[in-house]
């Protein structure tokens, strides 16, 4: 992902915005080492600074939960680069959309209107990546 979104920048202190979907997460779903390798890899090896994380939890009870536990536990850059919105999903597209974010940006299954195709994308990504060898 990093590389696609280096290419995509022509401005690599441009960053871009993570968008995360949490509808169906429980606790239970919450692993810890494989987040601290995604933040380790983030800080360390990708070529383009995160701007800010959007952390969508469409009525979520169990983030309602942790919310006020994540923003206490986190340094004052990581509360001020994250937003968690732990709203309805209609609200959790309008503030999206305050930000920027469309729904025409997000997959069907953020409630947006892009259809992704996952195994058509990478093998899109593959096909260019071999063109560039």
């Amino acid at each position: 992902m990093a590389e696609v979104v280096s290419q995509g920048n022509n401005d690599v202190n441009s960053g871009f915005v993570f968008v995360e979907w949490h509808k169906h997460t429980t606790l239970w779903d919450y692993d810890r080492k494989a987040m601290d390798g995604i933040l380790h890899f983030q800080l360390s090896c990708w070529p383009v600074q995160c701007l800010c994380y959007q952390i969508c939890c469409p009525s979520s009870f169990c983030m309602r939960i942790l919310k006020p536990i994540v923003y206490a536990l986190a340094d004052k850059r990581a509360r001020s680069r994250a937003v968690i919105h732990d709203v309805s999903e209609s609200e959790t597209l309008k503030n999206l959309a305050s930000f920027g974010i469309l729904k025409d940006m997000l997959p069907t299954e953020m409630g947006g209107s892009l259809k992704l195709d996952l195994p058509e994308w990478m093998e899109n990504r593959r096909a260019v990546e071999l063109e560039e060898i």
